[in-house]
């Protein structure tokens, strides 16, 4: 006699709520075997849906708005966010909750232009968490270290299968960055600048506001200058 146990959808495939920011991050949550729900139309951002110049719509996601996501009727494995605005715009749902620190925090105290001051920061994300019981990780041991959270250090990575040979037929540098002008001190701008004055660099990015630079057509472009 056969025994058929039957699986629901959720348990066959599971999702993640991730919300939109760092596309580059985001994409690789595709290599994961989840269905992936990403909140776009977010304030603040450059793009109101997913930034295809940075990287493609992994295969395994689709774009939802906010108010779409706090209605969702299924339950989500986890909710990822990137910021502390981004966990209170989900702090009606239930479910197990992840904040993933891309930057020290002093660099997100000067970029937020922060009016409390960086311990405090600390201090109230660390509360909150505790509150509702939601994680923290971080992208590097400094970023980690800055925050006083370096119990999950989850280094960035690639799938270096998605890249291309090196050819090197142009002489120059390739430097990769968006919104730079918001950033001068964060990515000590001023040092690159000395440090690279004479040398040929190209700049790659969402800079509106520098000339000479701008961002690549979509990622297998970005892919083909970094080869050359």
């Amino acid at each position: 006699m056969d025994i058929v146990v039957s699986m629901s959808e959720q348990e066959k495939r599971k999702t993640l709520l991730v919300f939109n920011c760092h596309e580059a991050w985001v994409y690789q949550l595709g290599a994961l075997d989840f269905k992936l729900d990403i909140i776009v139309g977010l304030k603040g951002r450059y793009k109101a849906g997913w930034d295809e110049q940075m990287r493609p719509m992994p295969a395994n996601g689709r774009v939802i708005g906010l108010e779409e996501a706090l209605k969702e009727k299924q339950e989500y494995y986890c909710i990822v966010t990137h910021n502390i605005t981004d966990l209170l715009d989900v702090k009606t749902r239930n479910e197990p909750k992840l904040i993933v620190l891309h930057s020290t925090l002093e660099g997100r105290a000067m970029e937020e232009k922060a009016r409390r001051r960086p311990e405090e920061l600390k201090d109230i994300l660390r509360k909150y968490l505790a509150t509702i019981g939601g994680h923290a990780a971080a992208v590097s041991l400094s970023k980690g270290q800055s925050w006083g959270w370096t119990e999950t250090i989850v280094p960035f990575g690639i799938n270096a299968d998605d890249y291309y040979p090196h050819t090197g037929e142009e002489a120059c540098g390739l430097r990769i960055c968006n919104f730079i002008e918001s950033k001068r001190k964060i990515l000590l701008w001023d040092l690159h600048e000395k440090a690279f004055a004479g040398v040929a660099v190209r700049l790659v990015g969402h800079n509106p506001k520098m000339a000479g630079g701008k961002a690549a057509g979509d990622w297998e472009d970005l892919k083909r200058q970094m080869q050359r």
